[in-house]
């Protein structure tokens, strides 16, 4: 289970139960987004600038490795730390190929970086994507399948629809048009 670390604590207790309950490993992701500092052209950008912008992505990793050692102490489980640098979306899709779901938020991506969208199709494995009023104990109960037009992703679809019809009470499949 590949989770994005900036997510409540809730996103974070679901994503240890379904490890747990499946004998899996967690991994923890915070990916510290490249430094942006918009300037006038003709203007350069003060040293102190960029050293400011440095240490609040670095407080921002720290609080979300605090929030990750609590979730540890909270479930029992372990979870893999990883700290990344690069684009959200690209970091974690490159991430999740070597894992077997992920776990975002329902955040928007002017909010953190990332499009729960973006990430489930780039990931080309399941996304659990949490709204943020979830509750752990109903994590896993609706599922929504999601997939491109390729016969890859139909077929992939298909083989593990009827396996969670019989463990879930509702699957609803979305063809995503490409536009």
């Amino acid at each position: 289970v590949l989770f994005r670390s900036d997510a409540a604590a809730t996103r974070l207790d679901a994503a240890a139960n379904i490890a747990a309950a499946q004998g899996a490993r967690l991994t923890a992701l915070h990916v510290k987004a490249p430094i942006f500092a918009p300037l006038d052209i003709g203007v350069g950008a003060p040293a102190e600038l960029f050293d400011i912008l440095e240490k609040l992505e670095v407080e921002k990793a720290d609080a979300a490795r605090k929030e990750v050692d609590a979730a540890m102490t909270r479930t029992g489980q372990a979870f893999e730390w990883r700290l990344a640098r690069g684009e959200p979306e690209s970091v974690l899709a490159f991430h999740a190929h070597y894992t077997d779901l992920v776990v975002v938020g329902q955040g928007t991506s002017s909010e953190n970086g990332v499009s729960p969208a973006t990430v489930a199709l780039a990931a080309g494995v399941p996304t659990l994507v949490m709204p943020e009023k979830s509750r752990v104990s109903n994590v896993g109960r609706d599922i929504l399948i999601a997939w491109n037009r390729s016969r890859e992703a139909a077929r992939r679809s298909e083989e593990h629809t009827s396996e969670l019809q019989s463990r879930l009470h509702l699957v609803c499949r979305l063809l995503l048009e490409k536009k």
